[in-house]
Parts: C-alpha cells; sequence; structure tokens
C-alpha cells in the first residue's frame, strides 16, 4: 500500500508536471498567445497571455491536468468564472471568455492586471501608512459591496486575494479576486450554506470564527471580518494570530482577544484601530453589519 500511494503521488506530479510545461511551451492557446507563466495555486495555474488578434493582454486560467476528471474541483472552477462575470464593480477583477479546448483543458480568461497582491506589498515594503491603507480598503468594500447586493460571499478574503497596480497612471488600484470559494448568502442572516456544511473554506489567518467552525454560518459579515484581517496585516505586517499551524490559528480566531494593533504600530490612529477591532468582533452581530457600514466608518477616520 505504501508503494502504490507513492507511485499514485509520483505519476500525479509527472502529469500535472507535462501538463504545464505543454501550456508554457505552446505558443497559442485557444486563440490566445501565451506569454509566460504568472502563478499557480490548489486548483489551477495562471499565464500571461494576449489575444492572438485585438492583441489585448490578458490573463489565462486553466484547471491542473492532476485534476481534469476531479468533478468538485471543476463544479468550483466553473463557479468561479460564473460568478466573477456577474460583478461589475471595476474592483473586480474581469472575466472576458471561458471555455474547454479539444484536448479538454478547462480554461477562463480575465483581465491582465500587471502589479502586486497586496500581501506582496507588505513583504517587500513593510507596513503601510493609515491613509493608504484606508484608500486600498475603501476599494474592497466597493467590491465586495455589489458581491453581497447580488447574494454572494467571496469567503476567501485576504492580502493575496487584493492585487494593486496602476492602470492609465490611476496608483494604488485595487482588485479583487479569486471567487472560487464564493457561496450564496442565506435567506436569513442565521442561515447555512448546505454546500459548505461541514467543511472548513478558506485562509485559516483571516478566517472568521464562524467560518473556522465548519458550520457554514457565513454571510456579509464574515467578509467583513477576513476584510478586518486584512486591514490588521496592512498597518502593522502581522496577521491577528501567528500561530504555527492551522488549527492553532483557528483556535485563536475562536477564543483569544485580538491585539490591539496599535501594540505593534504607533502611526494608527485610534479611530482607526477600533473600526479593525469592531471588524474582528468574535460575535458577528458586533461587527459592522455590511460593507457599506464599514465603508462609512473607514471614511469618518482621522487619517
Amino acid at each position: 500500500m505504501p508503494f502504490l500511494a507513492a507511485f499514485t503521488a509520483i505519476y500525479a506530479a509527472n502529469l500535472f508536471e507535462a501538463g504545464r510545461v505543454r501550456i508554457a511551451r505552446a505558443r497559442s492557446f485557444a486563440q490566445y498567445q501565451i506569454l509566460g507563466l504568472l502563478g499557480a495555486g490548489g486548483m489551477g495555474e495562471v499565464y500571461e497571455a494576449e489575444h492572438s488578434l485585438l492583441k489585448r493582454p490578458c490573463a489565462v486560467k486553466v484547471v491542473h491536468p492532476s485534476h481534469r476528471f476531479d468533478m468538485e474541483t471543476l463544479r468550483r472552477f466553473e463557479q468561479e468564472v460564473k460568478v466573477t462575470a456577474q460583478l461589475t464593480h471595476p474592483n473586480t477583477i474581469r472575466i472576458y471568455d471561458y471555455g474547454q479546448t479539444l484536448s479538454g483543458v478547462f480554461y477562463y480568461v480575465m483581465e491582465y492586471v500587471k502589479g502586486m497582491t497586496l500581501y506582496e506589498l507588505v513583504r517587500q515594503y513593510g507596513p503601510l501608512p493609515a491613509s493608504r491603507a484606508l484608500f486600498l480598503l475603501d476599494q474592497a468594500c466597493g467590491s465586495l459591496h455589489e458581491a453581497h447586493k447580488l447574494g454572494m460571499i467571496h469567503r476567501d478574503i485576504k492580502p493575496g486575494n487584493l492585487l494593486i497596480s496602476n492602470p492609465g497612471g490611476e496608483g494604488d488600484f485595487v482588485k479583487v479576486v479569486d471567487f472560487g470559494l464564493v457561496a450564496a448568502m442565506p435567506e436569513s442572516i442565521h442561515g447555512h450554506d448546505d454546500r459548505s456544511f461541514g467543511k472548513m473554506i478558506g485562509t485559516p489567518a483571516f478566517m472568521p470564527p464562524e467560518q473556522g467552525l465548519g458550520e457554514g454560518r457565513v454571510d456579509a459579515r464574515s467578509d467583513v471580518y477576513a476584510l478586518g484581517a486584512t486591514a490588521y496585516f496592512l498597518v502593522t505586517g502581522k496577521v491577528p494570530f501567528d500561530e504555527p499551524t492551522p488549527q492553532t490559528q483557528l483556535l485563536a480566531h475562536l477564543t483569544r482577544v485580538v491585539p490591539p494593533p496599535s501594540i505593534f504600530s504607533q502611526e494608527i490612529s485610534e479611530d482607526f484601530e477600533q473600526v479593525i477591532l469592531r471588524c474582528l468582533e468574535k460575535n458577528s452581530s458586533a461587527r459592522y453589519q455590511s460593507m457599506g457600514d464599514l465603508r462609512d466608518a473607514l471614511a469618518a477616520c482621522a487619517c
């Protein structure tokens, strides 16, 4: 059995690598010219590309060859593209195309954002001034407010899913990406999403307590918590609970009091700190009840 498991793992890895090489070496993919690999995640890979005729820069996301017959992965991939395509807010990534190649590879095409994630920004340059963090968070609120109005909860808001770029000379322009874990808003604010019931979905360092419990009891206020954890990271360079494992991080979100960000940053104003801490309330009824409420609170901060 150990030999069989090892053989299966090696075979899957080789299959995945072969698929990567085929795409990377290909001069074209469907009607798109592939220019290079941008990044990879658990579900797929993203390539820089351009439309063969329009010459428009774009990014092509493909399902890993190893997940080609995984129905749950394909369902999430299809959900991601269909959900994102419904969103029109300028701070949400735009979808251009979706399809399947003759060889059976599923892909979708989105706008190419030349920039970096907020995670990369902080790791490379250090914590942000409060005023800059507020400017970026306001844009993310706008994107998520539209999604929530359409009944969609992101469920994986984190610095790595917020891109910044400089389109048309507009500096620090935010794009919210990766709607692969989006869930339908429950009809009742205390309802739950049956599809995710019993599953832990998201990123533990930024996950609200109700999501970490895996009970599916998430709503717009869950994204408020995650964006608050993101704000904490932007101004301190630290996550709310710096624990060694995902399990201990989840436990901390459930049981421990968040250290005030002013412990790590003397520049943050008291009102901005209180906004962040309210987002991170363990009881969702104590948080801001919508992205609109949070946006108003951010706008009222002195900094």
